[in-house]
């Protein structure tokens, strides 16, 4: 891909900016710039529009997740929970663990994509929750992350695509092999993972109170759905959109030059290693 600038905090201390822009053949870039901004600007557009649908997506599922929240049985779900960090959280240090975040699951030109794999990897002990509506498995994890944290454990944490910044789906304790992992019909794991064990939403929900909600649920459900099939579609678009972008900087680049340039590059981390 064409090269994407970061702005350096330290340049030149702790950062050096190695300018790829030096291989391009401007002339030619030049002569091709009305397609060039026709295709920047429609793929901006593209991934504007897949950002609106996916935070519409969100809005449902948090309206799904404050209506299951409604018919938690609170008590049961906490003892459980006291249950559990016993088991699995021992203290081990003072002074407090550190969170990483990783990515285990995303919205793709292939729909909604789980990194199964790096799920196995990490966990060797797997809890699997199902969970369709959100509200248990949230309670358990970010409960989980607190103790793990402050137990002094280093965690690592993956985020709801839909929900960044809040929803918790995945909990892996390296220090002892515990994974805990959220499995509902958007990423449904019961048949991919061979969980240590299997903690399912209904025991700590009022079934029949979420019953009577079933409508505004399938239709959240449902709406939702069609919301990420309409973000996945944008981004296949600006895939392809971007794929053309690309097509025009590469016939501009000169790769011998590229090569020289890493060289360089490769010769003064050598140089630095040494030191």
């Amino acid at each position: 891909a064409f090269p994407h600038a970061i702005e350096p905090q330290y340049p030149g201390a702790l950062e050096t900016i190695v300018d790829i822009t030096a291989c391009w053949d401007d002339d030619k870039l030049f002569a091709n710039r009305d397609a060039i901004v026709s295709l920047s600007r429609s793929c901006s557009r593209c991934h504007e529009y897949c950002c609106r649908y996916l935070g519409a997506a969100a809005s449902l599922a948090g309206d799904t997740y404050r209506i299951a929240l409604e018919c938690l049985n609170s008590q049961k779900l906490a003892g459980y929970c006291k249950r559990l960090i016993e088991r699995e959280l021992k203290p081990v240090r003072e002074g407090g663990g550190r969170e990483r975040i990783r990515v285990f699951s995303a919205v793709t030109n292939e729909g909604v994509v789980a990194f199964t794999d790096s799920i196995k990897q990490l966990g060797q002990r797997l809890y699997l929750i199902n969970d369709e509506y959100g509200a248990v498995s949230r309670v358990v994890l970010q409960t989980l992350r607190t103790a793990a944290l402050a137990a002094g454990y280093d965690i690592l944490c993956g985020y709801c695509p839909l929900s960044p910044f809040e929803k918790l789906e995945y909990l892996f304790i390296p220090e002892t092999g515990a994974g805990f992992v959220t499995s509902n019909h958007f990423h449904d794991f019961s048949l991919l993972l061979d969980p240590y064990r299997i903690v399912n939403y209904k025991r700590f929900t009022d079934m029949e109170q979420l019953r009577e909600k079933r409508k505004r649920l399938n239709f959240n459900k449902k709406a939702a759905a069609q919301m990420i099939a309409q973000a996945q579609g944008l981004i296949q678009d600006a895939k392809i959109l971007h794929d053309d972008l690309e097509a025009y900087y590469v016939q501009a680049t000169d790769f011998e030059k590229v090569e020289t340039l890493t060289q360089s590059v490769l010769r003064r981390i050598d140089a630095l290693c040494a030191r």
